[in-house]
């Protein structure tokens, strides 16, 4: 399921980003669903998304949000049929008469929305996630000679998280630098 719930969140971040960049595009996207069958549809992605999420929520980063907010978006989809297609029309020509700024600027919420979800499914919590286990998932394996060029990620890690894997591995031991260091001479 977190792989629906992705694909729904990069939906959301693909319509707001199509919403900064050309309004026009997106109301005349959004109006595709001013039909019975289109009603049913954004019912539809509603469902699907709410109960993604509240199935993806245990492996994500903010289990607790997700939860919450798969049954909130859950119960959106169940009554979205329910607001009819003459609300939805009142509600779509409204939002449109406010202007590019406003459109822009709810869109860049949306963008903004579907980007948090992103960052909260991908779950690669280093405070609760094993390093070896990751690292064995991944293919690394002890006794072979291994290059692993870890840019950008060491320096999240206590240095004990990331030396422990190679401690038992015969040869060079795990080197860290630091390209700018402080003037403690720390990075």
């Amino acid at each position: 399921m977190t792989l629906v719930a992705l694909a729904i969140s990069l939906f959301v971040v693909a319509m707001g980003a199509l919403g900064v960049v050309s309004p026009p595009r997106l109301i005349a996207f959004v109006r595709r669903f001013q039909t019975p069958g289109g009603l049913y549809t954004a019912a539809a992605l509603r469902l699907v998304l709410g109960a993604a999420l509240y199935l993806a929520a245990p492996d994500s980063r903010a289990p607790d949000f997700l939860h919450v907010l798969g049954v909130v978006i859950f119960v959106a989809g169940v009554i979205t049929p329910l607001f009819g297609l003459d609300r939805f029309r009142r509600l779509l020509a409204w939002w449109e008469s406010r202007g590019v700024i406003f459109i822009r600027a709810w869109a860049l919420v949306a963008l903004l929305f579907g980007l948090g979800l992103t960052y909260l499914l991908v779950a690669n919590d280093s405070a609760r996630d094993d390093l070896e286990v990751s690292m064995a998932a991944a293919g690394y394996r002890e006794p072979a000679n291994t290059f692993l060029l870890w840019e950008g990620v060491s320096h999240y890690q206590p240095e004990a998280a990331w030396a422990r894997p190679c401690a038992g591995t015969p040869g060079p031991r795990p080197a860290a630098g630091c390209s700018s260091p402080t003037s403690t001479g720390t990075c």
